[in-house]
């Protein structure tokens, strides 16, 4: 967390500062347009294929465990090799088996140079700022357009091989009968070539190993020579050659084998048809499966008439992400995307059928994802009572509307509508009014729709008897419910784009308020947020004070980052939550959730992320969400509001009064800590009561006293009293008081 500096002095005029910026800009975009064209020319001089397999090696591999990004040393990224690979297929093949050598620096700066000014350039492309609003609308573009340029991967992989499986599958039946191939089949087989690839990478990297650890001519040699028993042998005259060129040394004979193992680098991304039916998992289907990546492929000079300007926005390489390199060879150094977009490929094929594509669209699409959100919260809400598909009118506009799910626990209600589409092309490229239109459809509405029901229910607090299209009656009796969190879920991965909708509403985009909205996650995020958080009424807090947090504070990052963040300190940071001219930067803090997340794909084991706290916290809470006694949401809330240095006051204070009762040596014999957590506006009332009675009636009078509102040190949300019997030092507690009514959330 920090408040992001100024670069300019405080003395210089805003006129000035944007003349320094546009500047700025201004060369940005002179040296890209200078230098992206020239990236032509490497394909002039080099094999493409060998070009694009050494970045795929040698500029994007590590090992397993080393996340580049996260530790600052990414230089070469996903979409950079996607570019390339778009300038590889604008010239006829470049029949070269010449290797980069000492110009593989020279490569690296210049695509490093070319990415930099790339995203720069993106200012000048989102136009002139003249109001406050042109700023923030036109921040909003870059986001999308950036995002669009650079960001990979809508989830973990694991989740994006089950929902591209479950969306294929919905049309399983009609793409058989059409093309003779099962459509969840195809995604498996796009996700197992990743896995071959992966594979075949690490042979090749195991032979290098084998003779580059040898220390002696005849070692090294012979273990070449084993290694690539394809190759003909060197021996003889062709060893006393390399021996000379190395000039008789071993370290750069051992560089001289390497650069020419490198020239098999591109067999590592080639695959034959046998290769891909194995992959689908049928050999018999191969003629059929060549049609499909005959789709998905383009042939060398294919692009020779594409706009490269256009390739960073709509790279074509994304909707043909292979290059037929003969009748039933392909080729894709940028197979790492083939999760990302699995689902779009497959999408259009089906959308080439305007009618499918509508049933697809609205219908299929749209029910798997209502199923999904309830399969979610019956999961991770299992004492819940879940209500799918309300149906109810609204006498303030007499229109009929549906609600699609309501999640009732305890006293609270999470009240979630879920939105299918997708974001249109012109709006990934940062097109104001598609991009306008886009986000209404996917965020705005479902967040009003969301609040709608609730203003409805909180209104007419009775119990209701909801009809649904499935013939079953929903009855929600709303005069239970005291707290209600809105929540909108889509299928589609917006990131930090939708993350904090206050930027939506700076930029112009929203007329409405802050509070007339609700947080909007995708439904891996959400599967995320709920499988990382282990107790029910942690789950409902993190939904709550995410909506507030978001209402507060000015941030940049997405759903997974501000989990991560949460898990530091349940968002209780204190005044600071209030402060103006705070901007907050969590965007990496995803990086912290990955391991455990990538590991659980792989069908590894490591500890499980968890919300910082102390022991005795976090036993109470347990104990609070096993017997789930009266008010258990509540009680659980407010103790889930208190930060970890609170929690540890708390207990160290609560321990000396027990010290003091059990010494005789308390003010009096009945008596107790009062204790504030959180901060100044928005702050609980902890109340640690340690006794000795056996009198029942005694001890429920005293909690009663010590919880009166003539003990509340200024305005307080909420009031937990904890009673432990010193005598029995029943553990975690022997008794919780509250007050009957709360107000836990903040207008």
């Amino acid at each position: 967390m920090f408040e992001l500096p100024d670069p300019f002095p405080d003395d210089l005029s805003q006129s000035k500062r944007k003349e320094i910026f546009k500047k700025y800009v201004k060369d940005a975009k002179e040296c890209f347009d200078m230098k992206y064209p020239l990236l032509e020319r490497w394909f002039e001089e080099y094999d493409p294929l060998y070009l694009l397999s050494f970045c795929a090696v040698y500029f994007l591999s590590c090992p397993e465990g080393i996340d580049r990004e996260a530790l600052g040393e990414q230089e070469f990224f996903c979409h950079y090799l996607e570019i390339l690979q778009a300038f590889a297929l604008i010239n006829e093949r470049c029949d070269s088996a010449q290797p980069l050598l000492e110009k593989q620096n020279q490569f690296m700066d210049e695509m490093k140079e070319i990415g930099d000014t790339m995203q720069v350039r993106l200012f000048d492309m989102v136009g002139e700022i003249e109001e406050d609003t042109d700023i923030h609308k036109q921040e909003l573009r870059f986001s999308m357009m950036a995002a669009t340029t650079a960001v990979r991967n809508w989830a973990y992989f694991y989740q994006m091989e089950r929902v591209a499986t479950d969306l294929a599958r919905l049309v399983r039946d009609r793409f058989f009968n059409k093309y003779g191939l099962e459509s969840d089949k195809i995604i498996r087989m796009l996700f197992q070539l990743c896995s071959l690839v992966e594979d075949k990478l690490n042979t090749h990297l195991n032979k290098t190993k084998t003779f580059f650890k040898k220390k002696t001519l005849p070692e090294i040699i012979a273990s070449y020579n084993i290694a690539f028993p394809e190759n003909v042998p060197i021996k003889g005259k062709d060893l006393d050659t390399m021996w000379e060129l190395a000039n008789k040394d071993i370290k750069k004979l051992k560089l001289m084998l390497i650069c020419h193992s490198d020239l098999k680098l591109q067999d590592i991304y080639t695959f034959t048809l046998n290769d891909i039916a194995d992959a689908y998992g049928d050999r018999t289907k191969t003629k059929k499966l060549q049609y499909l990546l005959d789709k998905w492929s383009f042939c060398f000079g294919d692009l020779k008439n594409q706009n490269k300007e256009y390739i960073i926005m709509d790279n074509p390489v994304h909707h043909k992400p292979f290059i037929k390199t003969d009748d039933s060879v392909y080729f894709s150094s940028a197979i790492g995307m083939l999760p990302h977009i699995s689902i779009s490929l497959l999408e259009e094929i089906i959308f080439e059928d305007a009618v499918w594509k509508k049933e697809y669209t609205d219908e299929l699409k749209s029910k798997y994802l209502e199923k999904e959100v309830e399969r979610l919260c019956m999961k991770y809400f299992p004492t819940a009572s879940i209500f799918r598909g309300s149906c109810w009118g609204n006498p303030n506009d007499d229109k009929a509307y549906e609600n699609d799910l309501c999640v009732v626990l305890d006293n609270f209600a999470i009240i979630i509508e879920s939105k299918s589409g997708l974001m249109s092309p012109a709006a990934r490229r940062g097109a104001p009014k598609s991009l306008k239109e886009n986000l209404t459809k996917l965020v705005i509405e479902p967040a009003l729709q969301a609040n709608r029901f609730i203003d409805f229910l909180k209104s007419n607090k009775r119990l209701h008897k909801f009809s649904t299209i499935r013939g079953v009656v929903n009855e929600i009796d709303s005069s239970l419910i005291d707290y209600y969190i809105p929540l909108s879920i889509t299928l589609e991965q917006m990131g930090g784009i939708v993350s904090n909708l206050k930027n939506l509403i700076d930029a112009g985009m929203v007329d409405k308020k802050i509070n007339e909205l609700a947080p909007s996650m995708c439904l891996t995020d959400f599967e995320i947020v709920m499988d990382t958080l282990s107790l029910e009424a942690s789950r409902v807090h993190y939904l709550s004070r995410r909506r507030e947090f978001e209402y507060n504070v000015n941030y940049t990052g997405d759903e997974i980052s501000l989990l991560a963040f949460y898990l530091d300190n349940g968002f209780n940071i204190g005044d600071t939550e209030f402060k103006k001219g705070i901007s907050m930067n969590i965007s990496l803090k995803s990086k912290e959730l990955d391991p455990y997340f990538i590991a659980k794909g792989d069908g590894k084991i490591l500890e499980k992320p968890k919300l910082a706290m102390t022991k005795w916290w976090e036993d109470m809470l347990g104990y609070i969400n096993k017997r789930k006694k009266r008010n258990w949401v509540t009680n659980s809330y407010i103790l889930l509001s208190t930060t970890i240095d609170q929690q540890k006051e708390f207990e160290l204070r609560f321990k000396g009064l027990k010290k003091l009762i059990k010494r005789g040596k308390a003010p009096h014999r009945h008596t107790w800590i009062i204790f504030l957590s959180g901060c100044k506006k928005r702050s609980h009332l902890i109340i640690g009561f340690p006794y000795n009675t056996t009198d029942k009636e005694l001890r429920n009078d005293l909690m009663a006293e010590s919880l009166s509102p003539d003990n509340d040190v200024g305005e307080v949300l909420g009031a937990l009293c904890i009673g432990q019997n010193i005598d029995t030092a029943d553990y975690p507690y022997s008794v919780l008081g509250g007050r009957n009514e709360n107000k836990l959330f903040i207008d």
